[in-house]
This record gives structure tokens, sequence and C-alpha cells, in this order.
């Protein structure tokens, strides 16, 4: 059996916390309606706290995108450095292997 209850305002019936979809039993409905114990300035209150936390939700959303494309582009520019290094890591090696090579003189018997 599902229990229901009545909302003052609209009419409309509100299943109960029993059924195989609800709620847990902790949790809390959020209802800023003059019906359910509060007066028009607490109900205008949390409207306005909601559309304040909403705000700051999107600022907070937009900052995040920010910061991933900033990420992804020294992602890049690392990705950048770490092959130029690499370029310049065997470029060197190259020149000492020359330079160690030029180096080497043969012995007076061998010329």
């Amino acid at each position: 059996m599902v229990k229901s209850r009545h909302s003052k305002r609209s009419g409309k019936r509100a299943q109960s916390t029993r059924g195989p979809t609800a709620r847990p039993k902790n949790s809390r409905r959020l209802d800023f309606g003059e019906g359910h114990g509060q007066t028009a300035g607490m109900a205008e209150e949390n409207s306005h706290r909601v559309d304040k936390l909403e705000s700051l939700v999107a600022h907070l959303e937009h900052q995040i995108e920010e910061l991933d494309s900033v990420v992804i582009a020294q992602g890049k520019l690392l990705a950048h450095l770490k092959k130029e290094v690499q370029r310049q890591s065997a470029a060197m090696q190259t020149l000492e292997l020359e330079r160690i090579k030029g180096n080497q003189q043969k012995p007076p018997h061998y010329q």
C-alpha cells in the first residue's frame, strides 16, 4: 500500500518514500512554498539563496572549463618540449661522438 499526502496549494498527490524509486530515508525534500510552514519572507529568502548557489555553481563550471583548456594546452606544450629535448640530446650525442673521434689520433707507427 502506497501512502500519499496532498499538497494544500496544488491539490496534487505526492507519493511517500516507501516506493521502489523513492528517495533515501535521510534525504530531505526542498519545498519553498508557503504551504509547508514557511512565511513568504522565508520562501523568498530561500529562493534567493538557491539563485545565489546556482550562480556560484555556474561560475565554478566556467572556471573548470577554462582550467581544463589550460591543462590541455600545457599538455600539448609539454609533449612538444619533450620532443625538442630528445632532438637536442641526440644532436649533442652526435657532436660529442664526432669530437671524441676527432681527438683520437692514430699512434705514430700506424701512419
